[in-house]
């Protein structure tokens, strides 16, 4: 009977164990990365710090500030220092919006999510014109 009771006891421990472990894995975001940004010729257009303060399992909330700007672009003047965004765990991708609560005038980064990095395009979207893909870099500090 008591090497029953043993077993089982293991036998949750071991779930217990497994289970806690997933909202701990490589996509957990939360922290302080450099960004760099680029243009279409793949040169910096600008670097800086982002911070993602408010983590969960499909959203992300947080500040960004530009260390270094080399060159204007568009969408630049639209960047606010608050951002939000949305996490799609299954894809390992996250899209973040720079300018909450604007849709056209906005610039957003898509990002593929890996161990200490993200790394992906970043768009700047206006009403009726071309979107232009360029590449962005987040490196976790």
């Amino acid at each position: 009977m008591m090497l029953i009771v043993n077993i089982l006891i293991l036998f949750l421990l071991y779930c217990f164990v497994g289970c806690s472990g997933l909202n701990n894995s490589d996509s957990d975001l939360s922290g302080e990365y450099n960004f760099t940004m680029y243009d279409s010729l793949n040169l910096t257009l600008a670097s800086g710090t982002l911070v993602i303060n408010e983590y969960s399992s499909n959203s992300i909330t947080g500040k960004l500030s530009f260390t270094n700007v080399v060159n204007e672009f568009e969408g630049y003047e639209s960047i606010k220092k608050e951002f939000t965004g949305k996490i799609n765990e299954k894809e390992k991708m996250v899209l973040i919006n720079t300018n909450p609560g604007a849709a056209d005038n906005n610039v957003y980064f898509n990002l593929k999510i890996k161990s200490n990095r993200l790394d992906g395009d970043w768009y700047y979207t206006v009403l009726r014109q071309e979107i232009k893909y360029n590449r962005i870099v987040l490196i976790k500090k």
